[in-house]
């Protein structure tokens, strides 16, 4: 039983050769969509009003790892696994 937001697809685009990534992900219905990382870097996008399905984060070669997190209106959460940058 799925008790909180969920993920439909996650997906990670390379640069052009600048050494930067980008994380692209779409979820159910949420109030929050959050990146952190081994670092403690993180960004947040935040619904202003109704719900968000997706975003996207800019991935750092010293970011090590990262996760998303997912919050929807009552608080509840969906998290990923640790994406391992040396893995991808």
């Amino acid at each position: 039983m799925i008790t909180g937001g969920s993920f439909s697809s996650v997906c990670v685009r390379t640069g052009d050769g600048t050494g930067f990534q980008q994380r692209r992900m779409r979820s159910s219905d949420a109030k929050q969509i959050a990146y952190s990382t081994r670092g403690r870097r993180a960004k947040a996008v935040n619904a202003a009003e109704g719900y968000i399905n997706g975003a996207v984060f800019e991935i750092k070669d010293t970011d090590g790892y990262f996760r998303i997190d997912v919050v929807d209106e009552r608080g509840r959460r969906a998290n990923t696994q640790a994406y391992f940058l040396d893995e991808l």
